[in-house]
């Protein structure tokens, strides 16, 4: 496990989550554009982002974010 994902559950842990899950969420998009038969454009996004679920008393949480820094997984996380 990536300990910036191992690093969000003990945090959420130690906050008093009772439950609390991480999921790290890679995505590729390709576009391609024709124009007239004939390929006008080709362009590629890539994106990283993470999202943390708890469970705290009997209330459940979500955060996430595209930035999966370690200071970003913690102010996330905490």
């Amino acid at each position: 496990m990536d300990p910036r994902l191992a690093r969000a559950l003990d945090t959420a842990r130690f906050l008093g989550a009772r439950y609390a899950d991480v999921r790290l969420v890679h995505s590729v998009e390709q576009s391609l554009s024709v124009k007239n038969g004939v390929v006008d454009g080709l362009s590629t996004v890539e994106s990283l982002g993470f999202g943390v679920r708890v469970l705290v008393g009997d209330a459940w949480g979500f955060a996430a974010s595209r930035d999966f820094t370690a200071d970003e997984v913690e102010r996330v996380t905490g």
